[in-house]
């Protein structure tokens, strides 16, 4: 498995984003892993929202708008 699937990008992203709530949790405290849940709910909401929309464009292209 190379790293043309995206697998590197995932995992070296998935890797940057636990450092950078470990630092929030440690110099921020409590307060500051509220607010990256907080923001990673919304991009997780956003890109549901985004996903839907596009699959229900390609899977239903006959649809009226």
């Amino acid at each position: 498995m190379g790293d043309s699937d995206g697998a590197g990008a995932i995992y070296a992203s998935s890797l940057f984003l636990l450092a950078v709530s470990g630092l929030f949790a440690a110099f921020g405290g409590l307060t500051a892993v509220m607010w990256t849940d907080l923001v990673s709910t919304v991009l997780m909401i956003l890109g549901a929202c985004v996903l839907s929309g596009i699959s229900e464009c390609k899977l239903y292209p006959t649809l009226p708008r």
